[in-house]
């Protein structure tokens, strides 16, 4: 479940000393995506050659367009950091949420968000401790500039509160991956944990803590293959976790969110 950038930059932009003796004159080649801009053609055996992070066009800047074909709902994130969905058939050029700077054309696997109301935390999911955890709904801006990010309170200074939703899997060596994004704050004294678990055969798992300031992650229990990290998203951690089945039985996959875990990071 990774994702692939692309920026490719194959043309030198300037002229350059091939020896102490002598020098490659690049020729003046007007800049087809950027207007007024100049290119210096220093290869002319060059066929293709794509800026995408730079120009964030599939028109190359010598060779064909591009087309790009695809469903819709894929996201990125626009220079100002904020979230996006794109249309169908609509290439998507990405930024880095946390500075803005252009990272190219953004290439993904077809996927599927399998849990239910994954936006609304207040049906379908069900507690998973016996003291309820708080659910305050819309209550402040998401990673896509709307309200509609929800706040989760545990009150309980005895059992663990938080929330769970349960799927059904098929029984092979599928890798699950949870992504959730969690607002920045500097609350040190408590921190979130997002959960997967695979049940039904032999057991497998990933329990990854996060410090809300820092973005500091701990993997505190895991079971199987796993992966886990964090990106930087702005106002926003973007916590992902990712176990592989193992064809012995799982047929069920566990989500669970807790918005504090402990109150040590571990």
């Amino acid at each position: 479940m990774k994702k692939l950038l692309l920026s490719l930059a194959l043309l030198v932009g300037l002229a350059f000393p091939a020896s102490a003796t002598e020098v490659s004159v690049c020729s003046p080649v007007v800049d087809p995506v950027q207007v007024g801009a100049v290119l210096y053609d220093c290869d002319p055996t060059l066929t293709l050659d794509f800026n995408f992070a730079t120009d964030r066009s599939l028109q190359g800047r010598r060779g064909p367009t591009l087309t790009y074909s695809g469903g819709n709902n894929g996201t990125y994130f626009d220079s100002a950091g904020v979230l996006q969905t794109s249309g169908t058939n609509e290439a998507r050029f990405t930024h880095d949420p946390a500075t803005g700077a252009s990272l190219g054309l953004l290439i993904e696997e077809a996927r599927t968000n399998l849990l239910l109301q994954s936006e609304d935390f207040s049906t379908t999911w069900v507690d998973s401790a016996v003291t309820p955890v708080g659910i305050s709904t819309n209550t402040t801006v998401a990673p896509d500039g709307n309200t509609t990010a929800d706040t989760l309170t545990d009150d309980s200074a005895v059992n663990f509160e938080g929330l769970e939703q349960a799927i059904t899997v098929a029984n092979n060596s599928t890798p699950w991956t949870a992504t959730v994004y969690i607002k920045k704050d500097s609350d040190e004294t408590r921190f979130s944990e997002l959960q997967i678990k695979l049940t039904g055969g032999t057991l497998q798992r990933v329990n990854v803590s996060l410090n809300t300031s820092t973005g500091a992650i701990l993997e505190r229990a895991s079971t199987g293959t796993t992966v886990v990290s964090v990106q930087d998203a702005g106002d926003y951690w973007r916590l992902r976790v990712t176990v592989d089945n193992n064809s012995t039985g799982n047929v069920t996959l566990e989500v669970f969110l807790f918005p504090a875990a402990g109150n040590t990071l571990g």
